[in-house]
């Protein structure tokens, strides 16, 4: 049995922000909560809500060097794919 990831509280307002700003997002489980596209690039930014941490696999994933960005708000996630 598979057992569905934890969603952040803060992810449907990011989700509707980078949306309503012209970009195409997809929700994964893991590693990261979202693959952001927008003017030919990708994005990847995992979100947080107010106190939230990162797992021990998403310290590893960061550390191997992929580019990721750690959101908490729709005004970071929208700064991160540079808007």
């Amino acid at each position: 049995m598979t057992r569905a990831a934890k969603r952040d509280a803060s992810e449907p307002g990011i989700i509707a922000a980078l949306e309503r700003s012209g970009c195409m997002v997809y929700q994964m489980d893991r590693p990261v909560d979202l693959m952001v596209y927008r003017a030919r690039r990708l994005y990847l930014l995992e979100v947080k809500s107010k106190g939230g941490s990162l797992t021990d696999d998403q310290e590893e994933f960061l550390a191997a060097g992929w580019p990721v960005t750690v959101v908490w708000s729709p005004e970071q996630a929208l700064t991160a794919v540079g808007l």
